[in-house]
């Protein structure tokens, strides 16, 4: 039976002669697995009902209801399965543990440190050459007048 499926993601009319879960069963354009998708003549007909979209493949398949989507792909997955169909990725990977970010320095104030005290002003030397110059001037004076 030849079909004609319309992607639902991107709107490509793909036409299959024999409808499989291969890789030739997937958009061309967007990789969308059309074999998820219904085909126009399903649509237009109201055949297939909601049961029909969810069953596995096959005649006898059991409900598929809940899915898994790859964290690779985006593909939806059994629950229960352990790889993606479509691209083989773990489904269930370890949880990815980011190291916590550095602490921020601390800013501390540190106040500037005191001035050095003023220097004392020594006045001694002053004095004694002041002094030294007045008896120099009285010794000078009394050897001129004698």
């Amino acid at each position: 039976m030849s079909t004609d499926i319309t992607c639902p993601t991107c709107g490509t009319v793909s036409h299959f002669e024999e409808m499989g879960r291969d890789a030739a069963s997937f958009c061309r354009t967007c990789d969308y697995p059309l074999f998820w998708a219904r085909s126009a003549q399903l649509a237009a007909t109201g055949a297939g009902g909601d049961a029909g979209l969810r069953r596995l493949p096959g005649t006898a398949g059991r409900m598929a209801v809940a899915t898994l989507e790859c964290p690779a792909c985006t593909e939806p997955n059994l629950v229960t399965a352990a790889i993606c169909i479509r691209c083989g990725a773990d489904l269930h990977p370890a949880p990815v543990i980011q190291a916590p970010p550095p602490p921020e320095p601390t800013v501390t104030y540190m106040p500037p440190p005191p001035p050095p005290p003023p220097a004392k002003r020594v006045i001694w030397p002053w004095v004694l050459l002041v002094l030294g110059l007045v008896i120099g001037l009285v010794l000078l004076v009394v050897l001129v007048a004698t």
